[in-house]
Formats: C-alpha cells, sequence, structure tokens
C-alpha cells in the first residue's frame, strides 16, 4: 500500500484531488494533505510519502522550491506538478527536478488517474525489484564460502589462467589474491576411523577452517579440496627473507595449533613460491606431490617440495621405507624381495646400525597393523626382535627374507580363513542401516576383523573401497526416492543417512551426474 501528499493551497482543489484518488483505494491507503510548500516539506520528512501531487504557485514557498527539498530527503518520490499557468519555465525546472509528470489546470479526472496507475506500477515494479535485489544479496551472503571456495579450487587447478579473470573475480568476492605458497593438509582423527560420520567429519572441517583463518590472517587464503584436505595459499609481503624456512615454520606452526587444539592427526605438503600468481597452479601441484609422498610415513609430517630430491638420494630414508610399505601393501612377495634386496645391496659398507633399526620400525610400525592372526603374530614379533642382533648385512638379509615368508605366509593364511558369509552378513547390515553412521571401525567390530583386513578384503569382494559402496547404494536410494515420492530433499537426505543436505547434494551430483532436483525433473518428464 502506498501513501500520498497533496500539496495545494485551494481547499476546493485538495478536496476534489482527493476524490478523484479513491478510486484507486485498493493501492492507496493514506492521503495526506499540506496548504503550502514549508507545510509539504515538514509533512514529507514524518510520513515518507511515496507520491506527491503538489501545485507550483502557492504562497510562500513554491511548489519547486519544496520539490528541490523534498528530492534531497526523499530522492525516489514520485511528484506530478500542477499548475494554472502553461509556462515553459516552470515545464522546464519540473523536468530539472526529476518531475514524474507535469499538468494544467483544471486537472481532467481521467487523466490524473492515467497518471497515477503509471506511477503506482512503477512503484510495485521498484519494489519488486528491490526485493528480488535483496534475496540475490542474501543468497550470494548465504552461498559466498562455496563461491569462494569454488573459486580457489579453479585458481589452484589452472582453470582460471587469465590475471584480468583472477583480478575481477577475487574483487567480487572481497579476497586478495597474491602470489603465494600452496600448502595442503590432509586431516584424520587420532582414532584411525577412516570412515567417519557426515556430521562429525563437517564439524571437525568447520574447527579447522576456522583455526586456519586465524593463523593465516589477511596473509592468504583457506579452502578445502574433498572431505580430509585443505588448500593454504599464503601469501609473502617480503621476499628478501628466507621463503623455504619461513614455509616449513608456518607448516609446523598449523600442526601444532591443530593437533593441540583438536583430535586430529595432521600432514602438511609444501609447494615452491612464485613471484607470478599464474604459477599458483604450480606451487599446489608440489605442495600435493609433497603429501602424496608422506602419505604412508606416519602422522603429523611436514615436507618441503625441495626436500624430496634430497630425501630420495638418503638411505633408509622415509622414501624407501614407503616404497617397500606399498609393495607390501599392494603388491606381491616378490616385489617386496626385490624392494628390500635393492636397498640391501646400495647400503652394503655403510652402518649396519642404521639398516638395522630401519628394518625395525618398517615391520613394527607398517606392517604389524595388518596382521590379524595373534598366534602367528607373536612368531614373526619374536624374528623381528632378532634384527637387532644380526651382525653383518648378509645375515640382516637373510632374517628379513624370513620374516617376509612369514609375513605372506600369514596373508595366505588369513586369506583361506576368509568366509564369504561375513561378507554377505556386512552387505546385508549395510543396505539396512544407509540411514545410520556406518564407518569401518563398527563393521569391523559386528564381524570381530581388524578394521584394516576388512577394508581390504571388501574392496577384493565389491571391488569398491567402503565409502564409494556405502556411498553407490545410498545414491541408488536417493535416486528411487526422488522418483516414486514426493519426500523433500532435506528428508531424502537424512533417510540416506546425510546430515548436511548440501554435501548430500553435492555427492548426489558427483555420483548420479545430476543435482537431485534435475534428476527429480529428468524422471517427471519420462
Amino acid at each position: 500500500m502506498y501513501k500520498i501528499l497533496i500539496v495545494e493551497d485551494e481547499e476546493l482543489v485538495r478536496s476534489s484531488l482527493k476524490k478523484n484518488i479513491y478510486e484507486l483505494k485498493s493501492l492507496i491507503n493514506s492521503v495526506y494533505e499540506a496548504e503550502n510548500g514549508d507545510e509539504a516539506i515538514e509533512l514529507a520528512k514524518k510520513i515518507k510519502p511515496n507520491i506527491i501531487i503538489m501545485d507550483i504557485k502557492m504562497p510562500g514557498k513554491s511548489g519547486l522550491d519544496a520539490g528541490k527539498e523534498i528530492k534531497k530527503i526523499l530522492p525516489n518520490i514520485k511528484i506530478i506538478f500542477l499548475t494554472a499557468f502553461d509556462f515553459f519555465d516552470y515545464a522546464q525546472e519540473a523536468v530539472k527536478l526529476g518531475a514524474f509528470d507535469y499538468m494544467l489546470k483544471p486537472i481532467r479526472p481521467e487523466e490524473l488517474l492515467k497518471a497515477l496507475k503509471k506511477i503506482l506500477k512503477e512503484l510495485i515494479l521498484e519494489k519488486r525489484k528491490r526485493n528480488e535485489e535483496r534475496k540475490l544479496k542474501e543468497q550470494l551472503i548465504r552461498y559466498m564460502p562455496i563461491i569462494k571456495n569454488s573459486f580457489i579450487q579453479d585458481l589452484v587447478s589452472g582453470k582460471i589462467n587469465k590475471l584480468d579473470e583472477i583480478t575481477k573475480k577475487s574483487k567480487f568476492l572481497g579476497v586478495s589474491v597474491v602470489s603465494s605458497t600452496v600448502f595442503v593438509a590432509s586431516f584424520e582423527e587420532t582414532e584411525a576411523d577412516h570412515n567417519l560420520s557426515e556430521i562429525k567429519l563437517q564439524y571437525i572441517r568447520y574447527q579447522i577452517l576456522e583455526l586456519l583463518e586465524k593463523i593465516i590472517g589477511k596473509s592468504g587464503l583457506v579452502s578445502t579440496i574433498d572431505n580430509e584436505k585443505i588448500i593454504i595459499l599464503y601469501g609473502h609481503s617480503n621476499i628478501e627473507v628466507d621463503l623455504i624456512e619461513k614455509d616449513i615454520f608456518i607448516g609446523r606452526h598449523i600442526i601444532d595449533t591443530l593437533t593441540t587444539n583438536l583430535n586430529i592427526y595432521i600432514s602438511v605438503g609444501i609447494g615452491n613460491f612464485y613471484p607470478s600468481i599464474l604459477n599458483i597452479p604450480q606451487s599446489y601441484a608440489e605442495a600435493q606431490k609433497s603429501l602424496r609422498y608422506f602419505k604412508a610415513s606416519g602422522k603429523n609430517q611436514l615436507i618441503h617440495i625441495s626436500n624430496i630430491t634430497r630425501e630420495k638420494e638418503e638411505l633408509f630414508s622415509i622414501y624407501q621405507k614407503k616404497v617397500i610399505s606399498k609393495a607390501f601393501q599392494e603388491k606381491g612377495k616378490l616385489e617386496v624381495i626385490k624392494s628390500i634386496k635393492k636397498l640391501l645391496d646400495s647400503a652394503k659398507g655403510n652402518n649396519l646400525t642404521n639398516a638395522k633399526f630401519f628394518f625395525l620400525e618398517l615391520f613394527l610400525q607398517d606392517i604389524d597393523e595388518g596382521l590379524y592372526l595373534e598366534k602367528r603374530k607373536k612368531v614373526i614379533l619374536q624374528q623381528v626382535a632378532q634384527l637387532i642382533n644380526m651382525e653383518s648385512f648378509s645375515d640382516l638379509e637373510k632374517q628379513i627374507l624370513k620374516i617376509v615368508d612369514e609375513i605372506f605366509l600369514e596373508f595366505k593364511q588369513i586369506k583361506s580363513l576368509y568366509n564369504k558369509e561375513l561378507m554377505k552378513m556386512i552387505l546385508k547390515h549395510i543396505k539396512e542401516n544407509l540411514d545410520k553412521d556406518l564407518n569401518l571401525n563398527d563393521l569391523a567390530r559386528l564381524v570381530h576383523l581388524s578394521p584394516f583386513y576388512l577394508s581390504r578384503q571388501f574392496k577384493n569382494a565389491t571391488g569398491k573401497n567402503l565409502k564409494d559402496y556405502i556411498n553407490y547404494l545410498r545414491m541408488e536410494k536417493s535416486k528411487n526416492l526422488l522418483l516414486e515420492t514426493d519426500y523433500n530433499i532435506l528428508l531424502i537426505s537424512d533417510k540416506v543417512g546425510f546430515n548436511n543436505v548440501n554435501y548430500f547434494s553435492k555427492v548426489f551430483k558427483k555420483y548420479v551426474g545430476y543435482t537431485p532436483g534435475e534428476w527429480r525433473i529428468r524422471g517427471s518428464l519420462k
């Protein structure tokens, strides 16, 4: 509803105008009157009308002068000027003021109504536009973190590779993109739960991002890559200092802060700093490479890309440990023996003690987690303990190969004991509990297997890792619910075990290729 102010020194004219306006009572709820320009200004301040119908020639302040002052207070006010004189100067001045219309007295009712209807239509459109803009701003504020996240991912992946485009998008987002070192951090819970519930994962990620933004401050940008990885772009204001040393210090500070405040393990890979913004993708690739390099080396690790070449050249390094561990996990016995012999051949003539401690750590920390049968585990660990007594590289090699034989015999016996009924039981449990939290540790306890062994056997049986298999079933169920029910997307996400509808939509699109809404529309068209 809108308000009109009639400014006219003749009462009879005011009454006539009010009578004409009455026809528009469905849109105009209040009509006010003023006898002169000064009174009009004061009343306009108080009631803030949408439309003013004002005579130009009045005692005291003229309508044109009053219009100027009111326009300063209410710049969007719509004014129709009235005059008994067909003077060009009046019309010209009214146009300068931004008058909506200019009418000669006596006013014909149909012309006034026509002008008012035109104004009301314009006011309705302006209001609608303001509402749309307000909603767009609200949505923009709501989705700004997602838009910012997408921008950073496009930046580090090289999808955005033109300076003017980077500048334009960063200005829109209100962020500063400068030449940066890229850090990639990977985290997991200390309880070694490799399949966190969605709500817990979301909360941990939120806490990490909050802490990282405090650490980085205005010096950089923070974004997520996937569920358990985070990108950090750190801009250096002073490139005179040793940036590698500084970046390593920042990386260590990140690990110390996060592990002190949160119950997580975290590893950080660091790329090189490059003077050009366009080299950010290269720094990102190096950070990813650094992180992958240390994936099998333990918890709370930090590696700069510059260390990798030096590390590869060292004997009994984490790199060599990773090579052998990977052979145990992914390859057969012959490949493991080949890797060990190659390392020992290179090491002959060097420090025997270093070699013994290297293999002690390798067997105790990396391989022990995969052993299941307690009786044989003790036999193997006794043989591992004998490594410390070896007096030559030749004796060390014989003992190591004996341990390798025992470990692969262990793997074979475990495999022979594997019961297909247990896998059927797990698959049945998963299908019946898609709306609940399903994770590796709980399923392992259900069938009395170690999480490591179950994970390995599950992939052998299904061709998928546990998380992908669960998500696959959840997406299949979601597809059916979207087509066969009128449940809203929030309810469907809850019925398939997602606590966050936005994350559900993201996973759905990843697996299906469409958003839930698009899938439902496609189904209704068939």
